[in-house]
């Protein structure tokens, strides 16, 4: 009798099946390798609207939108006369304080004076003190350093306007520290891990393909899409101007496990 085998998988799969004493099934698996896709955004790093902790007008907007800046210039100064006028005030009182607190200090060592009158200039020296500390905390927020260099890209005030406190005066982002946001199915997450490398082809830049790592795997799956959050980092991109929002699409590679009995009935 003559025995003809359809390909090479075949007669793999029937030397593996012979022998057997009872034989209920008999399944090769083998790994293929695919390539899955999915739609990436870039984010920036640090990205802020700044605010002013005090209710002031504004008197100089140094950077306007499009306007590049480096970490500790000036961005936004408000008007705090008030500010440093009650600072003097409060320094007057301290000073006198202060004076009353020396002179209760020596009548104590002379029992001139009794413990109750001294707790008493020593709590108002201290109290002063703390109000003190406030009102120059509150002058510190009368201009807006930028925390990191970067680009403004949004105002919500003018010069000469007066905000209320905490209302947000500029808005500010730094596109030089960018990360690749990127949404992939649950099930691929056996084979997706710190350091798994893609590639990530942006619509703004046509011409180049980046390749990326991941960074972060967010530890919490979608119920209703069953996908996961993940964050990832584009390797040398030197040459190009990248912009958090740019989009494109990524690519990872994986391997799917298939069995040659499912890969027939596709057949």
């Amino acid at each position: 009798m003559r025995i003809r085998y359809s390909s090479i998988k075949e007669i793999f799969k029937q030397m593996l099946c012979v022998g057997a004493v009872v034989l209920l099934s008999c399944k090769l698996v083998y790994a293929k390798a695919l390539q899955i896709e999915t739609y990436a955004t870039l984010i920036p790093v640090n990205e802020a609207e700044l605010s002013s902790d005090v209710t002031a007008k504004i008197t100089a907007i140094y950077y306007q939108a499009g306007d590049q800046f480096d970490k500790g210039d000036k961005l936004v100064q408000f008007d705090c006369t008030h500010i440093e006028a009650e600072i003097s005030k409060i320094k007057a009182k301290l000073k006198l304080a202060e004076v009353t607190l020396r002179s209760n200090l020596k009548l104590q060592q002379l029992n001139g004076i009794s413990d109750i009158d001294l707790a008493k200039s020593q709590s108002e020296y201290d109290q002063i003190k703390a109000d003190l500390t406030i009102w120059e905390n509150k002058q510190k927020n009368c201009t807006i350093y930028a925390p990191y260099s970067g680009e403004v890209i949004a105002l919500f005030a003018n010069n000469n306007e007066v905000v209320k406190a905490d209302d947000p005066v500029i808005g500010i982002v730094n596109n030089y520290d960018l990360d690749v946001q990127m949404y992939l199915p649950s099930k691929w997450l056996n084979q997706l891990k710190i350091g798994s490398q893609f590639q990530l082809k942006l619509k703004e830049v046509h011409a180049h393909i980046f390749t990326g790592n991941i960074t972060k795997i967010i530890g919490r799956i979608d119920p209703a899409s069953q996908s996961m959050l993940v964050i990832g980092k584009l390797g040398d991109s030197s040459g190009y101007t990248l912009f958090s929002g740019m989009s494109g699409v990524a690519h990872f590679k994986v391997d799917a496990m298939e069995n040659s009995d499912d890969k027939a009935k596709e057949k």
